[in-house]
């Protein structure tokens, strides 16, 4: 539950994520602060601050996610944010973020596919710290991941509105929380300003998620013209299958004043002129399509 220990850190603002297209989700996902805030240390407190302590968590966060160590990644890139910079270094903080929050989307993104032997872990920092993910199911865990990893690219593209990997990686996210129109918007805005060397992987991305797209289309006008179709087992459709007695419903019941245009009618008795006549015929002979 990530609601256990989202308040027991003093340094913790973390807020209920309640976009209304996210209530499928069935956990949330915290911030445990601003992530994308510069953290300002005075010179005379600078030992083990500044960017050469980020850049050696950074280091690691690298070395982790090449050996597929996905949780030690997405944890050494978190302490790299939380590194606090002087004021000579503010300056270039936020390009400098902006790389650390993409390079913790990309870890998010492989632990959300992470499958076989891989261990997952409770993350004790990042957006999903206090979360408890090593116990949930693998879809939850999944979506868990890949939330956290769209989280991180809009703080990456906030620093860094060009950042095509940011981009790329949002495009990822997006569709694996089953946001296909979204998802193929980031990926048509990650290869328009694409690099070379990136237009093949981004293009495949666009490619299937514009073939998901037309594939779902299509799947709904089947279903729209499958439920015009009469139910089977009742043969052509006719005016037949409307009851157009007492009760009639559809259109024709609707022309002929529906149930109130039947109220008295059909095998009662109805008076006229103090006598009793007896009503048996319809008032309209139907003749169904088939036997005509």
């Amino acid at each position: 539950d990530c609601n256990s220990r989202s308040n027991s850190s003093a340094d913790s603002s973390a807020a209920q994520d309640t976009d209304a297209e996210d209530e499928f989700m069935l956990f949330e996902v915290k911030e445990t602060f601003d992530r994308t805030s510069v953290n300002h240390v005075s010179d005379e407190a600078s030992k083990g601050t500044g960017t050469k302590a980020q850049d050696a968590w950074k280091k690691r966060g690298n070395d982790a996610y090449k050996n597929k160590d996905w949780n030690q990644a997405v944890a050494c890139y978190s302490r790299a944010l939380d590194v606090p910079v002087t004021e000579e270094e503010l300056l270039t903080e936020g390009p400098r973020r902006a790389v650390l929050h993409s390079n913790r989307a990309a870890a998010y993104l492989a632990r959300s596919r992470a499958s076989g032997n891989f261990e997952f872990e409770d993350d004790e920092f990042g957006h999903l710290a206090g979360c408890e993910m090593a116990s949930a199911e693998g879809g939850e865990r999944a979506k868990m991941n890949c939330k956290a990893a769209a989280m991180d690219c809009d703080q990456a593209l906030d620093l860094q509105s060009g950042m095509v990997k940011a981009r790329y990686r949002k495009a990822q996210a997006l569709e694996g929380l089953g946001r296909r129109d979204q998802a193929l918007e980031a990926a048509k805005s990650a290869l328009n300003a694409a690099p070379a060397a990136m237009e093949r992987e981004i293009s495949a991305l666009v490619k299937r998620l514009e073939a998901a797209a037309l594939a779902a289309g299509k799947k709904e006008e089947e279903q729209e013209a499958a439920s015009v179709v009469a139910p089977a087992g009742k043969g052509k459709a006719s005016l037949a299958d409307e009851d157009i007695g007492p009760g009639a419903g559809g259109l024709l019941g609707s022309i002929m004043g529906g149930e109130d245009r039947w109220a008295g009618l059909g095998d009662a008795s109805v008076g006229t002129g103090g006598a009793s006549t007896e009503h048996k015929a319809p008032l309209i002979e139907v003749i169904s399509s088939e036997d005509s």
